[in-house]
C-alpha cells in the first residue's frame, strides 16, 4: 500500500525528472504514431522499464492515496469552516449580550445613583450635591466608582467620596443593600450592627425617617443593634434586650421611659 510519505519521496527523488521525460516520450509515441522517436529517445525508453512499473502500478495507488487524503482534507476543512462560522455566530451573540448587559448596567447604575442622590440630599439637607455611580476600568477589571458631584454656580465639580466620612459610607451602603434586595426579590430584612452610631443627631433623625419610609411603604424590616437605644425611641416598633446571652422582648414604652 502506497502512503502519502511514499508519494512525497517519489516526487522528490532525483530520478523523478527522468520519469517525467519518460512519461512525455510515452505520451508522444502513444498519441501520434506518425511521430518517429530518435534513437536516443528510444534508448531512454528502453532503459527505464522500472519507471513503467511505477507508472502503471505505483502511481495509480498514489493517486488513490492522494484522492483519499483530498477527501479527508475536504471533510476536515468543511468542519473547520463550520467551526469558524459557529465561532463567528458565538462572538456576535456574545457582543449582543455584552451590549445588553452594558445597557442594563447603565440603567441599574443610573437608577441607583438617583436613589443615593435623593437620600444624600435629604440627610445632609444639601440640594446642590448628588451621587454618581459609573463603571470604569481598573487594573484590567470593571469596577464601580462612586463620586460626589457638587454643583457650584451652574458647574459640576467632582469630589472624592472618600472625604465624606464614615457616616456617609454607612448610610449609602445601607441604601445600596435596600436597592439590591428590591431588584433581586430577596427577603426584605436587613441587620445593622452599630452601623448608625457615627451619625450626628440631626443626620440620624433624617436618615431614620428615610428607613421608616422603606418600612411603611415597601415592607422592609431593619434589625438595629445599638448601645444608644434612646436615639430610636421615635422609630422602633419592637425592643429587645440582651442579658447573659438571653434575648427578651420588652415593653417599648417602659423601656424608653428610663431615658426621659
Amino acid at each position: 500500500m502506497v502512503t502519502l510519505e511514499d508519494v512525497f519521496k517519489f516526487s522528490h527523488d532525483p530520478e523523478f525528472t527522468s520519469y517525467q521525460d519518460w512519461f512525455a516520450l510515452s505520451e508522444r509515441e502513444k498519441n501520434d504514431p506518425s511521430i518517429k522517436l530518435t534513437s536516443e529517445e528510444l534508448s531512454h525508453l528502453e532503459s527505464w522499464e522500472n519507471i513503467q512499473n511505477i507508472y502503471e502500478k505505483v502511481l495509480p495507488e498514489a493517486v488513490s492515496v492522494l484522492a483519499s487524503y483530498e477527501e479527508s482534507f475536504r471533510s476536515e476543512f468543511q468542519k473547520y469552516e463550520k467551526s469558524i462560522k459557529d465561532l463567528e455566530n458565538q462572538n456576535k451573540l456574545l457582543e449582543f449580550y455584552k451590549s445588553v448587559l452594558d445597557r442594563l448596567t447603565k440603567l441599574y447604575l443610573d437608577s441607583l445613583s438617583d436613589m443615593l442622590s435623593e437620600v444624600y440630599r435629604t440627610v445632609y439637607d444639601n440640594p446642590m450635591k448628588s451621587i454618581l455611580l459609573s463603571m470604569e476600568d481598573f487594573r484590567n477589571k470593571k469596577v464601580i466608582k462612586i463620586k460626589v458631584i457638587n454643583k457650584i454656580n451652574g458647574q459640576d465639580f467632582v469630589e472624592d467620596f472618600g472625604l465624606e466620612g464614615g457616616a456617609a459610607h454607612i448610610m449609602l451602603g445601607l441604601i445600596v443593600s435596600v436597592y439590591f434586595i428590591l431588584t433581586t426579590g430577596l427577603p426584605r430584612i436587613i441587620f445593622v450592627d452599630e452601623g448608625l452610631s457615627q451619625l450626628f443627631p440631626e443626620t440620624h433623625i433624617r436618615f431614620m425617617g428615610i428607613l421608616k419610609q422603606f418600612v411603611d411603604q415597601l415592607g422592609f424590616t431593619f434589625v438595629i443593634v445599638d448601645h444608644h437605644a434612646e436615639r430610636f425611641s421615635d422609630f422602633a416598633d419592637n425592643v429587645y434586650t440582651v442579658s447573659d446571652g438571653i434575648y427578651s422582648n420588652v415593653n417599648k414604652e417602659e423601656f424608653f421611659r428610663q431615658f426621659q
